[in-house]
């Protein structure tokens, strides 16, 4: 008896879906879900554009042309998932939008966190998605950052600067001081900026610190790093590390 091995499906396995939200921009009417890979929200546009004789199945593309391509607005919703989580994804968030009940109905959500992962992979508008772990951050020469590894799965709305002043890094206290911000990375993206020069060490720690920095709200410095990749990690690498001008400029 021979037995096949089974075939791995590899194009349901890699990380490079999403799925996306069309709307009205004059209205703000939701009038499509949909999901892809690379540039395919803008197949729509272009395909509305070329005209021709629009059947029911194409609807969208005719509610495209009636408000005007410039008016169309695209929303990301979840990002960085397999074929099969972005199938999942927009069938529910099409069940959602189509439920009798959630028609005409303001939502006051009081979820006390986000949902898994939204802070690296959530919803966000589609020109910080074309940018976003596409590029690395973008450090001056004099800069240099402390990057505080957390998983993703840490990521948490109400609590999330409070776990990271709860966690214990093993940093040398003056060293860290000195970096020009310090970051919370997550999956290589940076996800929250912090000013350096809040440090406690005590012996009792073991060496390990915690940390109580302020977070940058100067959005000349967020602009160019959160939602900005890092260079990868090499195995082994500690939670805490520094990078800097160098580091970016070799890692392209």
């Amino acid at each position: 008896m021979t037995t096949q091995k089974r075939k791995i499906d590899t194009a349901n396995l890699s990380r490079d879906h999403y799925v996306y939200l069309l709307y009205d921009r004059s209205n703000k009417e939701i009038f499509y879900v949909g999901k892809g890979k690379g540039s395919r929200f803008l197949d729509h546009l272009n395909e509305a554009q070329k005209g021709g004789d629009y059947s029911v199945e194409n609807a969208k593309l005719k509610r495209i042309r009636q408000i005007g391509p410039d008016m169309v607005g695209c929303v990301i919703l979840r990002s960085d998932l397999t074929n099969r989580e972005a199938l999942l994804v927009e069938a529910a968030t099409i069940d959602l939008l189509r439920a009798t009940n959630f028609k005409n109905i303001k939502c006051s959500i009081l979820n006390i966190q986000n949902g898994h992962g939204s802070l690296v992979h959530g919803i966000t508008d589609i020109l910080k998605y074309k940018s976003m772990k596409k590029q690395y951050v973008k450090l001056l020469k004099s800069e240099t950052l402390l990057c505080l590894k957390i998983q993703a799965e840490e990521l948490m709305s109400s609590s999330f600067i409070q776990h990271i002043h709860k966690m214990k890094w093993k940093v040398d206290p003056e060293e860290a001081s000195k970096a020009t911000y310090t970051v919370v990375e997550a999956d290589s993206v940076v996800i929250a900026v912090f000013y350096s020069n809040s440090w406690n060490c005590s012996q009792s720690n073991g060496g390990y610190c915690t940390f109580n920095g302020k977070q940058v709200t100067d959005t000349s410095v967020l602009d160019r790093l959160i939602g900005y990749k890092l260079p990868r990690r090499r195995q082994g690498m500690p939670h805490a590390r520094y990078i800097n001008h160098t580091d970016i400029k070799l890692a392209k």
